[in-house]
């Protein structure tokens, strides 16, 4: 966009900034925020006052990972799994980055 839209500035945003795309109450009682610009599921978990507390990142790297963050874990699976079948993982313990 640029001034000739009637706007008199142009806006050009980060191409690589972490959005959240996924937000949830996960098992530890925490806010689980999901980043949207990452290959595999990494989070800034908050507690409940907004302090940024750890990230947790999980060790599998795709580019159609969904999750579900639940009070019971975090559920995982690819929409499009390399071997040719989906699997569904409940993850209660992901790895800190």
């Amino acid at each position: 966009m640029s001034g000739g839209g009637g706007m008199p500035f142009e806006y050009n945003p980060a191409p690589y900034k972490d959005m959240v795309i996924d937000l949830g109450i996960g098992p530890d009682g925490n806010l689980w925020a999901r980043r949207g610009t990452r290959n595999e599921p990494f989070f800034d978990i908050y507690d409940l006052d907004g302090n940024l507390l750890r990230h947790a990142i999980f060790p599998d790297s795709s580019w159609s990972w969904q999750t579900e963050v639940t009070p019971r874990g975090i559920l995982a699976w690819e929409d499009d799994p390399t071997e040719g079948y989906q699997r569904l993982y409940l993850l209660r313990h992901p790895r800190e980055e």
